[in-house]
Parts: C-alpha cells; structure tokens; sequence
C-alpha cells in the first residue's frame, strides 16, 4: 500500500464522502487512490478556488471534516482564497496541498512554491509530510485539528512521498474526535456579577451572533424575562429570526433600519456570540456587556463594561435562575413598533416595485422568499445581492441562508452551492443568489455543475455594474469608477 492509498483509506474511515480538485501531476497519486476506492468520490472542478468553496461550504453546513485537494505550485496557490474563506467561517476542511518531490525542494524546480509559508496564515495546521513514515500521524493530527479548533488544515504531501511503499504496520486508520458545539463553562462569580449588572439596568438589548447558534432557547427565554428586544447579525440571522417575538432585524449597512430604538435607547447592550466588525456602527450604550468563547474578542470592537469567556448557552444557563423577570415593557415595546413601522414601508415600497420595469432586486428577492420552499438554503454572493438577501429573505422553518459574510470575497457562492448541494440530503432546495460581478469570476463553474448534475437554481442579479462598489464610491462622495460590466446572457450560458 502507498501513501495515497493509505490516505484516501483513512479519510474514508473518519467519515468524509468527497474530495473536491482538479486532478493532475503531483495530485495523479491520490486521485488514482480514490479512483481505486469506492467510499470515496472524487468531484471535479474548473478552478481549484472552487474547491475550497465547496469544502468550506460542506464543512459549515454539516459541521464534518469536508477536503479539498490541489495539485504543486499554481493549482494550490488556487486554493488559497477559498482555504480563507474556510478560516474565517471556522470551518473544519482539510487541504491536501501536493507538492514536488523531496529531492527537488529548494531548487527553483519547476512549479515549485513554499506551501508551509502560503499557508500558514489560513490555517489552525500546517505540516510537509517528508516520509511515508510520517503520514498516518500527521494526517491524524491534521485532522484532529481542523475539527476541534473548527478551521483549515492543510498537509504539504511531495509526489513522491504520497508513491512511496508504507510498511503495513503504519497504516492505522485515524481517530478523529467529534464535531459537538463548544461547551465552556464560565466562573461562578462572573455570573454573579453580570446577573447584578442586568438586575440594576432597564432598558437592555441583546446583540446575537453566530455564537448563539446553539443557545437560541436560552437567548429567548432571557429576552423573555428581561423584556429585551434582540438584533442579530446576518451570520446569525437563519437561527435567531425564525420564531422570535422580539426579534427586531439586522444592524448595519445591510439593514433597513429596523433595531434603530432598541440600539439608541438601550442603557445596556448584551452582546452575545458576536465579534461584529464595525465599530463606528455599534451603540454607545451606557455599559456593555460581552460573552464570547473567545477571550480575544472581549472589547476589541466597543467599550467594555464587563466580559465573560464562555460559550452563550452554558452562560446564560446558569444566568437566567439569577435574573429578576422586569415588569416595564417600554423598551421592548418601543423597539418592536419602530421595527413594525419600517417593515410596513419595506411593503408598500415592495407594492410599488412589483409595477416597474425592468425587475427591480427588491422585488425579485421578496417573491423568492415567497415562493421557495421552508427547507431551502439560499447560498448568497457578496454584493448588493447581500443587500437584499438580508432585508427581504426570512428564515422560515429549517432555512439556511449562508454567503461569505466575513471574509467577504466575490465569487463563492456558486461554488458554496456546489458543496451544499453534496452536504444535505438529496432534494434539499438550494437556491443561489448570484450577482453578475461574482458570477462571472469564476462562470467556468457552471461548466462542473452541469456536468455533475448538481441540482442548483442560480439567481443572477444581473445590473451591469459592480452595484455595492458604486455604493461604496457614494458614501465616500465620490464616482463610481470603472465598475461597468458587460456581461454574457447568463441564461443562454445554462
């Protein structure tokens, strides 16, 4: 057995399904070895960046170790936006970044880079496999270590480390430890001080991220009994905005506005599970509080009043038995008529939209909202299209709505909805929302989902201009400059 085969063998073991890459010269090894293995597919890609948006996709939707593969030099270098997308969706991907061989590395040999100097910002793990011998630990580790600090591992492998012969003795299938949601526990005093903190305040918000994706009960039953209106991020809007009485929107420039009061008027701001990057557009609340598994990010966006390292469900588990249910609702009630009266002009402005011609984006995005399916997962590109996912979809029933809304790179979202389309069961709606700028980036892939009989539905906002790049230049009170496009008819390209 070699390496490649020895490889694809564990993978298959620790429960992955699919590599994604584009097969050829130093990656010839592995891709024989899936060919040879039947757990295991092999799906093809125009763009080895495709790739690393599929696997980051797959890995974020299933919360499982999702791979993704590239051949030396300039087909990993490839890789590497998708590998950053992964990052900063802390999703557990493993690269398998071939190289060239052993006796060549650091002679300017042809296609030759330095994987190890690439990758090392991007990823929680980054090792060159220099011997058969080294590769069933290392793969452990690699693997080890995407899913429990939930980001990118990549392995260096030579081409001729992954032919090499493995004696029969080192090829151990790996252990993987499981992929269950972070449980920090936080100090008993700290509890005891924040639930003073809240006792002593009246009017407080709750700012949610994507930390509370699991702590959603625990978040409504404090908001319940603190009478707080909620705002949400957008990476947490398919969790906390679906059955939630006191929810009042999104805040930011993606927002129409609605958590306008609940923001201004609050005297504490409870800020959970979010590290929200812009600090200019966070409230100068009185006193603020932040819970966050992460101790780095306590404070690094606004003042602090007090912080608790600690995941927000074991947080407000052994809060909420230490809070005073509060008996004046004027908060609550002022911050939800002031969602409701913008909501009620997002509609009559929809009623007006639905006369004109051509199709106005507003429209378009309220009657897919209308008509998809409660199980659907709209995969969204970065762009106006951002815009008017936020404000006109809703996540009803057991919908997903993910994009790239942290590392914000152009053209995932196709490629995103390539791996969801492989990462949940068969008939699952996934709907992409594509602008013309981020589509056309990478329009090679549309060649691999027709080809793969991947079952997507592609929206194309086509406007003929980079549309938020101009929204840009116009809050800086200048031009749009050079943002015009001339596209393709998109549909004909189906």
């Amino acid at each position: 057995m070699n390496v490649a085969a020895m490889t694809v063998g564990a993978l298959a073991q620790a429960g992955v399904k699919r590599i994604y890459g584009l097969i050829g010269d130093s990656l010839n090894a592995i891709g024989d070895a899936v060919r040879l293995n039947n757990r295991i597919q092999w799906i093809p890609v125009r763009h080895e960046e495709s790739a690393a948006f599929a696997a980051g996709a797959e890995a974020f939707l299933t919360g499982n170790l999702a791979v993704c593969a590239g051949t030396c030099g300039p087909g990993s270098l490839h890789l590497l936006n998708g590998l950053y997308e992964a990052a900063r969706n802390e999703s557990p991907v493993l690269a398998l970044v071939t190289h060239i061989p052993v006796s060549e590395i650091g002679t300017e040999y042809f296609q030759e880079t330095n994987p190890m100097a690439v990758f090392k910002d991007c990823s929680v793990f980054c090792e060159t496999v220099m011997s058969a011998e080294q590769m069933p630990r290392l793969l452990q580790s690699a693997m080890q270590a995407a899913l429990a600090q939930k980001g990118v591992a990549v392995l260096v492998v030579p081409s001729d480390v992954a032919k090499a012969e493995i004696p029969a003795a080192q090829t151990v299938y790996a252990r993987t430890v499981d992929n269950k949601p972070t449980t920090l526990s936080p100090a008993p005093a700290d509890i005891e001080k924040l639930a003073k903190i809240i006792n002593s305040h009246g009017r407080i918000t709750l700012y949610c991220g994507i930390g509370c994706r699991f702590a959603k009960d625990e978040v409504l039953a404090l908001a319940q009994k603190i009478k707080s209106p909620i705002v949400h991020t957008i990476r947490s809007k398919d969790f906390m905005e679906n059955g939630n009485p006191f929810n009042v929107g999104l805040n930011g420039y993606l927002s129409s506005g609605e958590p306008k009061t609940a923001l201004e008027s609050c005297d504490l701001l409870l800020l959970l599970g979010t590290d929200y990057p812009y600090r200019a557009l966070l409230p100068t609340a009185p006193d603020v509080v932040q819970i966050d598994t992460k101790a780095a990010h306590l404070g690094r966006r606004s003042k602090l009043t007090f912080g608790i390292k600690a995941s927000v469900k074991s947080a407000l588990t052994v809060l909420l038995p230490l809070i005073l249910e509060k008996k004046n609702e004027s908060h609550l009630t002022l911050s939800l008529a002031h969602r409701d009266e913008v909501t009620a002009q997002k509609h009559n402005a929809l009623v007006q939209h639905a006369k004109r011609t051509p199709l106005r984006p507003e429209y378009l995005t309220a009657v897919l909202n209308d008509i998809a399916p409660d199980n659907a997962v709209f995969v969204v590109d970065v762009g106006l299209n951002d815009v008017w996912a936020a404000r006109y979809l809703q996540a009803k029933g057991t919908r997903r709505i993910i994009g790239s809304f942290k590392h914000g790179t152009m053209a995932a979202a196709l490629s995103a909805g390539i791996g969801a389309f492989y990462a949940l069961p068969r008939g699952t709606p996934v709907i992409v929302l594509a602008g013309d700028g981020g589509l056309s980036m990478l329009l090679g892939e549309l060649l691999t989902v027709i080809q793969n009989h991947v079952d997507l539905k592609v929206v194309v906002y086509n406007n003929a201009t980079l549309g938020f790049i101009d929204f840009e230049a116009t809050l800086e009170k200048i031009p749009p400059f050079k943002t015009e496009l001339l596209n393709p008819d998109f549909a004909k390209l189906a």
